[in-house]
């Protein structure tokens, strides 16, 4: 309900804003939102939102910050493998929650700086794996990328319609052998499960057996 009451200059917080601002946008959708609703939510006159804020843009970054800040992170037990996929699959899912509002972040730098919790974590997990300085960040790095990816392409992935490779594998098997071969395979994808393939492989190939990376230091390091 909009609120009626109005209040002394100078008593609207940030984080107030922030918090009415996020709960119109998930009620009604970023479309629908507009500095004079959120303003009459408040209870003020919409010029006293830009005493915290200098324009919609600069508000609407903080709140979509705000909401990407708050992701679930994974349980401290568990090996770091479980714990990298738990993280890529909790990032995942916390961008698709949050679509509508990550369409506003306006840089990489942004998002980085939106979701240094789950970075602080998943840079725990890489030296937990074994990776150590650069190679950790990098590693995270891959994680946290995949994980964007994937959820920025979550429609177009379940839009993609597979049942045309299956007909060119029928059309042309002897130009396509192993196409032809599995091609009843393509059945139309479940973005859910192929993001849990791809994520498994990538950790796998991440934090694979301490001993490959002890082997694999010593041959980058030998003359």
């Amino acid at each position: 309900m909009t609120r009626t009451t109005t209040r002394a200059r100078g008593s609207l917080e940030a984080g107030e804003i922030i918090t009415v601002a996020r709960r119109l946008i998930e009620h009604h959708g970023l479309d629908a939102f507009s500095m004079r609703k959120l303003a009459a939510e408040l209870g003020v006159n919409p010029m006293t939102i830009y005493l915290r804020f200098e324009n919609k843009d600069r508000l609407l970054e903080a709140v979509a910050a705000d909401a990407l800040g708050e992701i679930d992170l994974p349980h401290e037990s568990g090996s770091p493998s479980e714990r990298a996929v738990e993280l890529a699959i909790a990032v995942r899912r916390h961008l698709l929650e949050s679509r509508e509002l990550l369409a506003v972040i306006p840089s990489a730098e942004a998002l980085d700086a939106a979701m240094l919790r789950a970075t602080d974590a998943g840079l725990e997990i890489m030296r937990d794996g074994g990776l150590a300085g650069a190679d950790a960040v990098a590693g995270f790095r891959a994680l946290f990328w995949h994980a964007v990816g994937f959820a920025m392409n979550h429609d177009a992935i379940r839009a993609r319609q597979s049942a045309s490779l299956a007909q060119v594998a029928l059309d042309d098997p002897g130009r396509y052998p192993t196409l032809a071969e599995l091609g009843s395979h393509f059945t139309d994808p479940d973005p859910d499960a192929v993001y849990v393939i791809a994520t498994r492989a990538l950790v796998n190939g991440l934090l694979g057996h301490p001993s490959d990376r002890s082997d694999h230091r010593q041959r980058k390091d030998r003359p």
